[in-house]
């Protein structure tokens, strides 16, 4: 009887186990591709004019290269990588944003569906960077920003204006 009693606890307490382990693994489980889609697309980025060659990784979609300073990627998020230049949608640091470790490429903001929405910046890199207000005119007003430099909140005159955006390779320009 009592070795009984004993294998019924050992096989619920096995059962609870297993059953907990599995909602563990299930919610520590990489976004699906259509669940960051549909994140992207709920915060205003239109997920269908997105450049072609997107990666899903994580909660992210990276667009990456490699060149002979290895990987660079480019991409959106919610998380400012460290070695990233990283611009905001919404101010404090939260919700989406676009970033990249890609120096000495201008990225035009509105290949990502990120033109004209940026209202903070992070540039978490060893190396200077820039973003610009408009697309074309001549000459653009543009916004240096110095390695390590951050603006939680963009001042009012700056918010919602970036369209390019340019990683250097030194910390020398600012």
């Amino acid at each position: 009887m009592k070795v009984n009693a004993f294998l019924r606890a050992l096989g619920v307490t096995a059962g609870v186990v297993l059953s907990l382990l599995a909602v563990a693994s299930a919610s520590s489980a990489t976004p699906a591709r259509a669940d960051v889609l549909a994140g992207l697309a709920a915060d205003g980025i239109d997920v269908d004019q997105l450049p072609p060659g997107g990666q899903v990784v994580g909660d992210e979609i990276r667009w990456e290269r490699q060149t002979d300073m290895g990987i660079l990627s480019t991409g959106l998020g919610t998380v400012c990588p460290s070695g990233y230049f990283c611009l905001w949608k919404e101010p404090g640091f939260i919700g989406t944003l676009w970033f990249t470790n890609d120096r000495g490429v201008m990225h035009d903001l509105r290949n990502y569906g990120f033109n004209d929405v940026a209202n903070g910046w992070k540039n978490r890199t060893a190396y200077d960077a820039i973003w610009y207000v408009n697309v074309s005119g001549s000459p653009n007003p543009s916004v240096c920003v110095n390695s390590g430099a951050s603006v939680p909140a963009a001042p009012v005159t700056q918010e919602d204006r970036a369209s390019l955006a340019y990683l250097y390779s030194n910390a020398s320009t600012c």
